[in-house]
């Protein structure tokens, strides 16, 4: 997508049996907090993400979405690196991070995380996109710190196929996802990096 309204548009998808047209108004999602990201990456295609706040009750009885609610997993206390070029993406997925009581370090492209990491950063686990500018997207990040820091837990997260990765190799999860979804895989490989450390 070269261009779109930042604040409406549509998108029309033309298939061998069908035509799917979504529009979409972002002003509904601004005034609650909410975004709206769009991600083009030529030869690969476009991703959309619509971010909203989480809707909690008025009358507080929603337990399992408070961070450090028993029996529910958690991050609160950890350093997460995250890695994500786009920035309005990366604003909103710390902001829900450190609602969950994470500390949150941020770079753009696999370069400056690992310019953080020898600058002495010495985050929990490392949140990462895939599709990223530069000579190392997310997932040749993940493999190089999985040699050279080995207790460092990788999770990585991509609206685009992740076919070159190995069953199981790292924690996988799909643009767009749930908040469940991202604090219970970020605290499934923390407590896995955990578990493997010598006692």
């Amino acid at each position: 997508i070269a261009r779109t309204d930042p604040n409406a548009f549509s998108i029309t998808y033309s298939g061998p049996s069908s035509i799917t047209s979504i529009t979409f108004d972002a002003t509904n999602a601004n005034p609650g907090g909410g975004n709206v990201s769009v991600a083009s990456t030529p030869g690969l295609g476009t991703t959309v993400s619509l971010l909203l706040p989480v809707a909690r009750p008025e009358d507080g009885s929603d337990v399992a979405a408070r961070p450090g609610a028993p029996g529910q997993p958690s991050i609160a206390g950890a350093t997460v690196l995250l890695v994500e070029d786009d920035e309005s993406l990366a604003d909103v997925t710390s902001e829900l991070l450190r609602s969950h009581g994470a500390r949150v370090l941020r770079a753009a492209d696999a370069r400056a995380a690992l310019q953080q990491l020898e600058a002495g950063s010495s985050p929990d686990v490392v949140l990462t996109d895939v599709v990223m500018p530069g000579a190392m997207n997310g997932v040749a990040l993940a493999r190089h710190l999985r040699e050279q820091r080995p207790g460092l837990p990788v999770v990585l997260i991509s609206g685009y196929s992740t076919a070159d990765i190995a069953e199981g190799e790292f924690v996988q999860l799909r643009k767009p996802c749930s908040l469940a979804d991202l604090i219970s895989a970020l605290h499934t490989a923390l407590t896995t990096a955990h578990a493997e450390q010598p006692a």
